[in-house]
């Protein structure tokens, strides 16, 4: 998903080459892109993912560019990124889909680090990877969309694993897979 919408009916609209932001009052377009002398500014231009949180907070990510924190009234980006040697940070920087489910916890599914539950009191993550060892873990680590139903239930859909069911009580997944 690469448009949201935030409560004054402003489309964030994210490209190959950055962000877009329209005012729908005016008509106004105002774009955003990556300054490498600016580290306030967006980490990546390829936008792959967008959500407006319940603050009003735009969360977008991309290919190789983690996971950014926009704030529209400052206009200034905050990145996470993968650190190798932090292993509370984003798993993979390669965001393919971010979640925010009624509980108000923030999910970020990667191309190749699984799932990642964001802390925002500490800014960091908690990470959900494929691990053959265990029996009720995330069956694939590239993560294409995450849904939550009426129950509460996170779905989180992979390339090339199936469906997974997540208890967000337990922590627990169940798996659902293709079996010829």
């Amino acid at each position: 998903k690469t448009i949201a919408e935030d409560k004054h009916g402003n489309l964030f609209i994210g490209t190959g080459n950055g962000l877009n932001l329209l005012d729908r009052r005016t008509g106004s377009f105002k774009k955003y892109f990556h300054d490498p002398e600016n580290p306030k500014s967006i980490s990546h231009n390829h936008i792959q993912s967008i959500i407006v949180d319940h603050e009003g907070i735009v969360w977008l990510g991309g290919r190789g560019g983690g996971l950014n924190r926009f704030n529209p009234e400052t206009e200034e980006f905050e990145s996470f990124k993968n650190d190798p040697d932090d292993p509370k940070s984003l798993s993979d920087n390669n965001v393919e889909n971010i979640f925010e489910d009624s509980e108000l916890h923030l999910w970020v599914g990667t191309m190749s680090g699984g799932l990642n539950l964001f802390d925002y009191e500490s800014k960091t993550f908690k990470h959900f990877v494929f691990d053959p060892n265990k029996p009720y873990g995330l069956n694939h680590n590239r993560i294409e969309y995450i849904f939550e139903d009426n129950s509460k239930v996170l779905w989180i859909g992979t390339r090339g694993g199936g469906i997974n069911k997540l208890d967000l009580k337990k922590k627990k997944f169940n798996n659902y897979s293709y079996n010829p």
